[in-house]
């Protein structure tokens, strides 16, 4: 008896097994999850980082680009955080399904001039900002209807020749200038000069805020030396005296690029890319400009001016 009933119980459990199988049952693993193992989260790589164009002028758009990477095996929401200058600007939600890439996008506008450095997720890229150049006269040259006064006074003279604007000054009529016949009160202005024949003991300038009596003017020689002088009603002010500079090329046929800033109270002078000069005087406001030539030394002194512009400051 006790051997059919043992064998009854064994039969009972057997069938129940069989059916939990039926039943897609299974045997759980060690975690008792109830079979397969979880799906990996979503996991992000940000890569490929594009600051496009890389210079741009106030007010322009700089489109800044990358790549979002999940390599996770669900799908995900990635918050990408734009900083500039390591200052968060702007954040964006972007939704990246598992083993896929997206392209995440942000459109950068800056109003002042500089280099700005973007950063995402620890990548880094710059880009600059240029000032908007305004540009309010310029004169090559090339075109002798232009408006500089042309003229032959004794041994002075002035006038156009081969796309340059020559003015020869002698030493006995002291110094030779030509008007632009324009008005301006604050701008910039470049302008490239060299000696052409005669002594390099001069001064070749550019006059500015001229109003029939009185002028700024800065000056270099071609001998190496630089000033800024105020002519005040027919009276002298020396703003910067004579002063050498081994950024002033010197000679016959070398060409110095000569800048003048002229903007409020402020006014400087700088040669080949190098600031000399700079003073404050309020004296003159607003005026014509010129360029001038003055033999110090033999009997003349003859220079050649071109690619002037004045900008907007």
């Amino acid at each position: 008896m006790k051997k059919i009933a043992f064998l009854a119980v064994l039969a009972l459990l057997v069938g129940s097994v069989a059916a939990a199988c039926d039943d897609g049952g299974g045997v759980t693993n060690g975690d008792g999850d109830g079979g397969g193992s979880t799906p990996a989260p979503a996991e992000f790589i940000v890569s490929n980082l594009v600051v496009a164009p890389a210079e741009v002028e106030v007010g322009e758009s700089v489109t800044l680009r990358a790549d979002v990477e999940n390599i996770g095996e669900v799908g995900g929401t990635y918050t990408a955080t734009l900083k500039i200058n390591g200052v968060e600007v702007e954040t964006k939600d972007i939704v990246v399904a598992a083993a896929d890439t997206e392209m995440i996008l942000f459109e950068i506008t800056e109003d002042a001039p500089g280099t700005y450095t973007v950063s995402l997720d620890g990548l880094t890229a710059t880009f600059e900002v240029t000032a908007v150049i305004v540009v309010l006269f310029s004169d090559n040259f090339s075109d002798e209807t232009s408006g500089w006064d042309v003229y032959t006074y004794g041994g002075d003279w002035a006038a156009y020749e081969n796309g340059w604007f020559h003015i020869s000054d002698s030493l006995a009529a002291g110094t030779t200038h030509s008007l632009a016949n324009r008005n301006f009160t604050d701008f910039i202005i470049e302008v490239d000069m060299k000696l052409i024949a005669g002594t390099d003991d001069n001064w070749q300038s550019v006059m500015f805020r001229y109003d029939g009596n009185s002028y700024y003017s800065a000056e270099i020689s071609a001998d190496g030396y630089y000033e800024m002088q105020l002519w005040l009603n027919g009276t002298l002010h020396m703003l910067v005296n004579p002063t050498r500079s081994s950024h002033i090329l010197q000679g016959q046929g070398v060409v110095n690029s000569v800048r003048i800033e002229c903007i409020g109270n402020r006014l400087s002078l700088s040669v080949n890319g190098h600031l000399l000069a700079e003073v404050t005087d309020g004296s003159l406001q607003s005026g014509d400009i010129g360029l001038e030539v003055n033999a110090l030394a033999d009997t003349f002194s003859e220079v050649a001016f071109d690619n002037l512009v004045v900008y907007a400051p």
